[in-house]
């Protein structure tokens, strides 16, 4: 895979982004173009390039990023709101739509974990996005913290979200907490956080800003579903401890446009997320069947 790095601007921030071009790249044509979004402290370098190097293969242009904070992009480190999250990807899109390489009305998302829903809330905006696939997602951050705590732990959680609030507007100061407090991993997610992502030098996960539980909280994307009308295709491994596939069918229930739901079948969250194994193989294989019939239709 050949890739083309390069800097973007989000809210004045300077991102650090790059092209992936496909096999049998022609600088004289224009192509539909699909932006991989990472994951909840996921990296460019990491789940996205591993969707871009398959759609590469099979002569799709690819585009990834790093959010604000992550990587080589400027920001806050550590800081997830993942509000600000969509507004980087909305500032990715208006980058790549100047791209004169790029069919700017032949767009597609693929969001991988919590940048499922970043793309469902940020193609509510984007005339130029034709089909949106949201993989192993949360469609609603109280709904999934609900499932990870009892019912006396998710009013405790609840109340040390207020009471931060409380503390950071009297004394000017962010908690800093372990992340995984916020957002509980299941065993296998946990092991492949530690024995893998933690592997690459720029993967960072020490303490985080005590306002991702607040945006945890707030986060509803499913919210707009009912009134979008983007084609979608809804992946989710049917073992999946930390997004349970509740979140994948509560979203098929109420999407309101054209629709897909694919079972990974004996896939979980993270474990399987390697460019050789099975799940993931079956996965692109589906993704690209998708994407192909989209844009025939689409033609």
């Amino acid at each position: 895979m050949q890739t083309e790095e390069v800097t973007f601007y989000s809210d004045g921030l300077k991102l650090d982004g790059a092209f992936h071009l496909p096999d049998d790249y022609d600088p004289n044509r224009q192509y539909p173009l699909i932006i991989p979004c990472s994951g909840f402290t996921g990296l460019r370098k990491i789940h996205p390039e591993r969707f871009a190097r398959y759609l590469t293969k099979h002569g799709f242009l690819c585009f990834s990023f790093d959010y604000r904070g992550f990587g080589e992009s400027e920001g806050i480190r550590r800081r997830v709101i993942l509000e600000e999250q969509v507004r980087d990807l909305l500032h990715a899109v208006g980058f790549v739509e100047a791209d004169p390489r790029v069919k700017k009305d032949r767009l597609i998302l693929l969001g991988w974990g919590m940048g499922a829903g970043v793309i469902l809330d940020a193609a509510r905006e984007l005339l130029g996005v034709i089909g949106l696939i949201a993989v192993n997602g949360l469609y609603s951050g109280k709904r999934v913290q609900a499932a990870h705590h009892t019912t006396d732990g998710f009013l405790e959680f609840r109340d040390r979200v207020r009471a931060d609030y409380t503390a950071r507007a009297q004394s000017g100061e962010v908690r800093w907490d372990d992340p995984f407090y916020y957002y509980p991993l299941d065993k296998q997610s946990r092991k492949y956080v530690e024995e893998e992502l933690r592997r690459h030098p720029d993967y960072d996960i020490e303490t985080y800003s005590g306002e991702l539980a607040d945006s945890l909280l707030r986060w509803y994307p499913e919210a707009h579903a009912a009134y979008m009308r983007t084609p979608i295709l809804i992946a989710h491994g049917t073992q999946n401890a930390l997004h349970p596939l509740a979140e994948a069918e509560a979203l098929f229930s109420a999407y309101g446009g054209p629709k897909e739901l694919y079972l990974i079948e004996g896939a979980g969250h993270t474990e399987w997320m390697f460019d050789e194994n099975a799940h993931f193989l079956k996965l692109n294989r589906r993704i690209l069947n998708w994407i192909e019939a989209l844009l025939k239709y689409d033609d």
